[in-house]
This record gives C-alpha cells, structure tokens and sequence, in this order.
C-alpha cells in the first residue's frame, strides 16, 4: 500500500471508477448529501483506494470529497487480480451490511469478471456480467463468505425462477424460503406476481405443516455440520459448554418436544 495526496494520484483531473466498484450500485441521495456534509465538516477519515489508477473503494468518497471542496487522499492498492477482488468483497460487504443472497449475487458477477479477465488478457475494462459457468459453488461460497448450500440454492432459484431474486437480495424472503415457492408455484406465476404478491406466497408455505417440518429437518442438518466443524476445532472450555448445553437441550426435546 502506498499513500498519495493531490497531484500525485490526479488533483485536477477526474479519476474513473473501476468495474469492481460499479458492481455494488450507487449510494442514495440522502445517504450521499450526509456523507458530503461530514466530509465538509471532518474531512475525510477513510483514503480513497485505487487500482491500476482507477478508484475500486472509496467511489462515493471521492465524489463526496469533490463536492464537499475537501483535497481527496488515496491509497494504492497493491495485489493482483484474487486479492482485489477480495478487498473488494470485504469492503463492500461488511460497510453495507449485504445480505446472502446480495453477497452472492456480486460474488457470480465479480468471479466472472475475474475469469473473463484470465481467458482474454488484462485489459483494464473488460466488461463485467460475463458467464461464471466455471466458478464453481465452492469458488462463490469462499468468495461470498456463505455456506455452499446457499450458492446451490441460489442458482437453482436463478435457473427455475428468476424472478424471485429481486425480492430474495432486498430480504423480503430468505433463500430457502424462495426456492420453496419456485418449486411450488409455477414459474409463470412467479414472473407476474408483485412483491406483496410472493410474500403472500412465501406465508402460505410456511403456514404448512409439512414445511415446518422439513425446516426442522434442515436446521437440524444444519446443526449437525456445524457441530462436525466444531469438533474438529481444538477443544476449549467454550466448545466443550457448547456441546454439553446442546446435548441437554437435544436430550430434553427428544424426550418431551412440547
């Protein structure tokens, strides 16, 4: 990492936004004018990150910094192609609190960015949304930060019922619960439904009996891989009270579930 202030990084000139960036959208306006304002008020406390002289984090920063008056700082970010989009990822996850699905929505987009950029050369501006048909579910899950079920099941709700993503990534439904109405409802359906619409659809499924069921079965799936994971940790105080109070709630369900 290298640090820069003024015309050492282009004071005077417009810097560009790299494709890694653009890839999480645009701050809203509110949100903007506030960030401005604090800029004005404090300066600005986070450096702008450039790659190869474009801006990959910090986009709104600098654009706030520009309007604000206030003399934009940057830092060089220096890595190859995996470690950006790494920081990336990070970045951009942990500042706005992404959900799953968004998390791995980004990360098919931006593993296909990365594997375009492999089969084609480095060219700076290659165009983003290309296939990620070789990314593979562990690739995106790593990438994401999610588990591989849910890179599996939020391709399958790509493949059989697009139209549910929209609602899934604003977090109107989880993706389990998604991927139970796709296979559901017919796909037709799903397509011209509104969003009060499928969240109809989603309460209707949970409201069943049978599905209640099959979360248990999953969450307890769920448990048991975790638990798994867990074992192959050393063993601690904590893990080792984890186990004991899970075994007694286990043991206690088992023998009286009301």
């Amino acid at each position: 990492w290298r640090k820069a202030t003024g015309t050492a990084n282009g004071e005077g000139r417009t810097m560009k936004r790299h494709d890694l960036s653009g890839l999480f959208g645009d701050m809203p306006k509110d949100d903007f004018a506030k960030l401005t304002d604090d800029i004005r008020r404090h300066g600005l406390q986070h450096p702008i990150v450039t790659w190869n002289g474009e801006i990959i984090d910090g986009w709104h920063r600098y654009k706030a910094c520009k309007a604000a008056g206030v003399t934009p700082e940057f830092t060089q970010f220096a890595g190859d192609d995996q470690k950006a989009l790494s920081f990336v990822l990070q970045e951009n996850a942990l500042r706005r609190h992404l959900n799953e699905a968004k998390r791995i929505a980004i990360s098919k987009t931006v593993l296909g960015w990365h594997t375009h950029r492999a089969v084609n050369g480095d060219n700076q501006h290659t165009r983003v949304g290309v296939s990620t048909d070789t990314a593979s579910s562990k690739d995106i899950a790593h990438a994401a930060g999610v588990g591989r079920a849910s890179v599996m099941r939020h391709s399958a709700i790509e493949q059989k019922a697009p139209a549910l993503l929209p609602a899934v990534e604003r977090g109107d439904i989880g993706l389990l619960t998604a991927e139970r109405v796709a296979n559901t409802f017919q796909p037709e359906v799903i397509a011209k439904a509104t969003a009060s619409e499928i969240k109809g659809f989603a309460k209707a499924l949970a409201e069943r009996p049978e599905v209640r069921c099959k979360s248990i079965v999953r969450a307890a799936q769920e448990l048991r891989d975790q638990w798994r994971a867990l074992s192959a940790m050393q063993a601690t105080d904590e893990i080792l009270a984890a186990f004991a109070e899970v075994r007694f709630i286990l043991g206690k369900f088992a023998t009286n579930p009301k």
